[in-house]
């Protein structure tokens, strides 16, 4: 959600919180100051969230519902590390807190305050189970994604095949280019992914996921990035049948990071990209990740993806590269990702 100030500014409900419970003059500019992040010389933003957490000591119930409203609000504008950082300088904790919710629920059962409710959402932040915010670098800025980098599933993280794919769209890897085309990504999570294709060109982006928490979370990171034509959908990428997204015809390009793990058919999987691609020039774009700390399944599925695929369907493997190294610092990885374009036959490469 957002909400529309003067002269057209806009900023999120989280932001929009913050400014309510702690006056401009304290803020310091957090919001711009996050957007230039890109920055070396920026100033990091996390002495105002120290400030905002230290002043959460021996406030009023009325006044400390706010106040914890607005650090965990805070905390979700920062990368987790930071933000874990700055509560600990703050001398704030989860398990500081936990005692006064425990009092707060006793007190009232019903509690009309609120106060234990964003008592939780504090704790949750600090605990490492909250909101945070990621970069994505994108050519020469960065999307700003909210995940939630030890929550529950899988849909609310920031994994390395969706930065890859991100990656692999930015550099064109396999004669990729995303100038006027419709994509649609599949299993899409935080949409990593298909937001960087939207920022790169495409003239329609579709995000789709089974995962209705990955739904909300998707939509709300189009909205943070003023990404135009992106819109969500939900569809099961093994299912058969026809759905929201499909019925909205077919695309150009198909991004899937991550998607074959556990009980995931690689058959069916291929057979929906299929479903959904159109085009001479159609590309199906799969990102795996070879951690051998995987199910067996997952490591079979990857391994035989090839295979799977082309005994399936009609698409064919046009290009596949492993990746060993870091793409952005160089480093080596502790365990490969595999990228793999697929096509129609008649049109490879």
């Amino acid at each position: 959600a957002t909400l529309t100030g003067p002269a057209g500014w806009t900023r999120s409900a989280s932001e929009a919180s913050i400014a309510a419970a702690w006056p401009g003059a304290q803020l310091l500019g957090v919001r711009g100051r996050i957007l230039k992040r890109a920055s070396p010389d920026t100033t990091s933003t996390d002495e105002e969230l120290v400030g905002l957490l230290a002043s959460l000591r021996g406030q009023p119930c009325d006044q400390l519902v706010d106040r914890l409203r607005a650090a965990a609000a805070a905390m979700a504008l920062l990368e987790q590390p930071e933000a874990l950082a700055a509560a600990e300088r703050a001398g704030i904790c989860a398990s500081s807190l936990i005692p006064r919710l425990q009092q707060a629920v006793v007190h009232d059962a019903d509690d009309a305050s609120g106060l234990a409710a964003a008592l939780s959402e504090l704790i949750s932040s600090l605990s490492g189970q909250g909101e945070h915010t990621l970069r994505l670098a994108v050519r020469e800025s960065a999307l700003l994604l909210w995940c939630r980098p030890r929550g529950a599933g899988t849909g609310t993280r920031l994994w390395r095949a969706s930065q890859l794919c991100a990656w692999a769209c930015e550099t064109h890897w396999a004669g990729l280019d995303l100038t006027g085309s419709r994509v649609l990504e599949l299993g899409c999570g935080t949409a990593a992914a298909g937001l960087a294709a939207a920022a790169l060109g495409a003239r329609e982006v579709t995000l789709t996921d089974v995962d209705p928490a990955a739904l909300r979370l998707a939509k709300r990171n189009a909205a943070r990035n003023f990404l135009p034509n992106v819109r969500v959908a939900h569809l099961d990428a093994e299912a058969s049948e026809a759905s929201e997204a499909a019925a909205e015809g077919r695309f150009d390009l198909l991004l899937a990071a991550d998607l074959v793990y556990g009980f995931v058919s690689p058959d069916r999987l291929a057979a929906t990209a299929e479903r959904l691609l159109e085009g001479p020039h159609a590309r199906a774009l799969f990102v795996h990740d070879g951690d051998g700390c995987r199910s067996e399944g997952a490591r079979q599925g990857v391994a035989g993806f090839v295979a799977a695929v082309e005994a399936a369907t009609a698409l064919r493997c046009v290009r596949s590269e492993t990746v060993d190294k870091d793409w952005v610092t160089g480093r080596e990885l502790a365990a490969p990702l595999l990228l793999q374009l697929f096509a129609a036959p008649l049109h490879p490469n």
